[in-house]
């Protein structure tokens, strides 16, 4: 997946970002700027939830390397509708993850019964419409 910013100088760009790749300081600022967890990610991704979009704009930039610091308050003062998530071809192709049986389910440090892989969800098709759901 590549997010695409466009009026966000000098941000401006494509940049890889996979959600079930991303390190503990990116999750964290993913969680500081928008509140929400891995687990909420699709959810607030459909629904559009800007707060989500940018914050995962910002992780991405930030994961990147390409810039040694990144503004935050950039991405929340540019115009809304410039943060785009692009499937690559590879993920286009391959549609939603599969769900594994309930006899593959494992429990979570809570005791509760977790399936694999949903602790790091992939997130479709995703665009900043500026609306906060």
């Amino acid at each position: 997946m590549k997010i695409t910013i466009k009026g966000v100088p000098p941000y401006d760009g494509e940049y890889p970002l996979e959600f079930d790749r991303l390190s503990n300081g990116q999750i964290r600022t993913i969680k500081r700027l928008s509140g929400y967890t891995p687990p909420e990610y699709i959810q607030a991704g459909e629904r559009g939830d800007n707060d989500f979009l940018v914050a995962a704009a910002i992780a991405a930039v930030q994961r990147s390397g390409r810039h040694q610091v990144v503004h935050e308050q950039a991405f929340w003062d540019a115009e809304a509708g410039g943060i785009d998530f692009v499937l690559d071809e590879e993920d286009a192709m391959a549609g939603p993850p599969p769900t594994a049986p309930e006899a593959e389910t494992r429990s979570t440090p809570s005791g509760e019964p977790s399936k694999p892989g949903s602790d790091t969800p992939q997130v479709s098709r995703l665009r900043s419409t500026g609306t906060d759901s």
